[in-house]
């Protein structure tokens, strides 16, 4: 569904509007999260990018039927940028 969402963006605006505002809310959400849980780290805008865009690339294959290994991968990565914080 989201990414029949993001294909309908580029036609019509008010759909580009709404998905625009979601993901900067739920960005921000996720910055907010990050600096409540390590408030003596730096990047947590560019970690909540990463997480974000790990989020959006993972449930855009998903549906590939790509190996478990796939998922396990994405845990990893988001993983290591949350670790960077520390």
């Amino acid at each position: 569904i989201l990414e029949n969402l993001i294909l309908a963006a580029t036609r019509t605006e008010a759909i580009r509007e709404v998905l625009s505002d979601w993901t900067t809310e739920f960005l921000d959400s996720i910055t907010g999260e990050l600096a409540l849980a390590y408030p003596e780290a730096s990047g947590h805008e560019e970690v909540a990018w990463g997480l974000l865009s790990i989020y959006y690339n993972h449930t855009s294959l998903k549906g590939l039927g790509l190996p478990g290994s796939i998922a396990r991968q994405s845990r990893l990565a988001a993983q290591r940028l949350v670790d960077s914080l520390r």
